[in-house]
């Protein structure tokens, strides 16, 4: 079994694009340390990451991650056990006004969804799976309301 915990957060200072690209080369090489695989994802200055992984792994992150003062209100949604990964590996989408600064960057994907979720089931319903959908849903919607 498989343990899997997900939460949100808010930003406590703006991230920069540069920050995220920094934050994605050190999540990447401490989780692949740590057995740690999932998905984070950022917009407009909010996170939701799922992490999967050894119980005591995934909890001592979510403890750390907890204390992390670049970001606030960190709200765990679920933790529960899973009969196998849903992530074989760790990767983080965000969206990008500079395209050229992230391609071929390892475990960075487009803020598509379609592109994060390629090879999922669509009927699926891990819980996990839910909230990163809906959370990616709800954050194009508000991309298209700015253009």
């Amino acid at each position: 079994m498989v343990h899997y915990l997900c939460y949100i957060s808010t930003e406590q200072l703006a991230f920069k694009e540069d920050d995220l690209i920094k934050l994605l080369s050190v999540c990447r090489k401490n989780n692949r340390i740590h057995n740690i695989t999932g998905l984070l994802l950022y917009f407009e200055g909010h996170f939701i990451q799922f992490i999967e992984g050894d119980k005591e792994t995934v909890q001592s992150l979510f403890k750390k991650i907890s204390r992390d003062n670049r970001h606030k209100s960190v709200f765990k949604i679920t933790e529960s056990k899973s009969k196998e990964r849903k992530f074989g590996n760790w990767s983080m989408s965000f969206p990008t006004l500079n395209k050229d600064k992230v391609v071929g960057l390892p475990a960075y994907k487009p803020f598509e969804k379609e592109i994060v979720f390629r090879g999922f089931d669509v009927k699926d319903n891990h819980p996990g799976l839910v909230l990163m959908r809906s959370f990616m849903t709800q954050s194009k919607r508000k991309q298209v309301q700015y253009l």
